[in-house]
């Protein structure tokens, strides 16, 4: 595992509450394309395929960004490689993000994006 310098690495009272944990991922860093490189990052499991991780905004803020781990479908029916897609983000507070997903409403972007087609990651146990 690389030391983590690209991701918070501290576990806040309200992101503790709400089951946030240090979770080693990989394939999170340059934008999906390092599939070797496993990061500690502090993350909670949405679903088998899905995490809302804590990183870095553009300005070296703490946002929340909602990943799905799996493929899309390109034009003449290829699969892309399994990897980590940004679906949402950056949310400055985790709970408004976790009541809007619970409801199921989409944002902008996952209506426009198509459909990302979710697979298990293999999470290591917690």
């Amino acid at each position: 595992m690389n030391p983590n310098t690209k991701f918070p690495q501290s576990i806040s009272p309200l992101e503790h509450d709400l089951g946030f944990h240090l979770e080693p991922i990989l394939g999170l860093a340059s934008g999906g394309y390092d599939t070797v490189t496993e990061y500690l990052v502090v993350a909670l499991r949405l679903s088998s395929s899905e995490i809302l991780l804590k990183g870095y905004d553009f300005d070296g803020n703490i946002g929340y960004y909602h990943k799905k781990y799996g493929y899309d479908i390109l034009p003449g029916a290829v699969e892309t490689p399994y990897s980590w897609h940004a679906v949402s983000g950056p949310w400055k507070d985790p709970k408004e993000f976790l009541e809007i997903h619970k409801l199921g409403i989409k944002t902008t972007w996952e209506k426009m994006v198509g459909q990302i087609h979710g697979v298990p990651y293999p999470f290591k146990a917690a």
